[in-house]
């Protein structure tokens, strides 16, 4: 690569080492002064090999290749390579069929059951609904690495109102998030998002509405740098009354570092400002397809779509 230029996957280092007067013995290189990596060379010094960039750090790197001939003579060159940020890539897993399991039930109970979960590597994510009681529910979500439970948490909501588990974002790093429904307030999912686009349920009950909440994967829960406390909000569609109606989540992703909110959603969606959407389609029936991206801490709406309103075209 030339002296500062941006490096990504599939990039190689390639040139030709001479010797002074004698073969080269070997060429290797370095990033950030770590271990020194072997390039193959050919009988005339040609090499052309690809870059391990598993090396390399997001921001500016040193390179450093250094050639020995058999005479012993050594020559390096230093270079400075640049690794961009990458926008996050994850795995979703959206269930909306209720898969009930408990804190003591194993990974293999849980991928019996079929409950929604996502993997990376050796680690995998699992939500779903607790029955607590004959008549009231609370979402759970736990972990496990090699078939060893690394954790569970079942307090997310613990009042009256039912809530679900029903879907996970993650990216294999510290970018977790949570999708929970739930059908009135009060019901202690407003701490996961007091500081969020939504921070509450809203006026009424019965409706069933979204949750969306950063997790710190270690631990499943807030109050950490990854996922400060109150990192969330609350998705839920507004009536003329300025009563909650129903927004239930069908997906979720990540775009330009954004979370990506997908939803069916009752009369009338929110646009980005928290207010209802002007319906500009007559004639078309909830539920609505409506799709709203925030920003990473879940406190912005960037863009809110739904076909039929605010002029997009069903």
């Amino acid at each position: 690569p030339a002296a500062n230029s941006n490096i990504s996957a599939g990039d190689r280092l390639s040139g030709v080492a001479n010797g002074t007067g004698s073969n080269i013995a070997s060429l290797t290189y370095s990033i950030n002064n770590g271990t020194a990596i072997p390039l193959t060379t050919t009988a005339t010094g040609t090499f052309n090999s690809q870059l391990d960039i598993n090396q390399l750090t997001t921001g500016v790197n040193s390179l450093s290749l250094t050639a020995i001939d058999i005479a012993g003579n050594r020559l390096s060159t230093n270079l400075n390579v640049n690794l961009p940020p990458t926008t996050p890539t994850g795995l979703s897993a959206i269930d909306l069929n209720e898969v009930k399991f408990t804190p003591t039930d194993t990974q293999a109970t849980l991928d019996a059951k079929g409950a929604a979960k996502v993997t990376f590597g050796s680690t995998s994510i699992y939500i779903g609904i607790q029955q607590v009681s004959a008549n009231n529910q609370n979402p759970i979500i736990t972990s496990f690495t090699n078939g060893r439970r690394d954790w569970v948490k079942n307090d997310y909501e613990t009042g009256g109102p039912d809530g679900r588990g029903v879907g996970l974002l993650w990216d294999g790093g510290s970018q977790l998030y949570a999708a929970f429904t739930v059908d009135g307030g009060g019901s202690g999912l407003e701490s996961l998002a007091r500081n969020g686009w939504l921070s509450s349920y809203g006026r009424g009950g019965g409706p069933k509405v979204t949750v969306v909440a950063k997790l710190d994967p270690n631990t499943g829960g807030q109050g950490t740098a990854i996922a400060p406390s109150g990192t969330g909000t609350f998705v839920s569609a507004i009536l003329n009354s300025g009563r909650t109606n129903t927004a239930t989540p069908t997906g979720l992703s990540f775009s330009n570092n954004n979370l990506v909110l997908e939803t069916r959603s009752a009369f009338g969606p929110r646009g980005i400002d928290t207010n209802r959407m002007q319906q500009t389609t007559p004639g078309i029936s909830s539920p609505f397809n409506y799709t709203i991206a925030f920003i990473p801490n879940l406190s912005r709406a960037v863009s809110a779509v739904a076909p039929g309103w605010n002029g997009t075209p069903v």
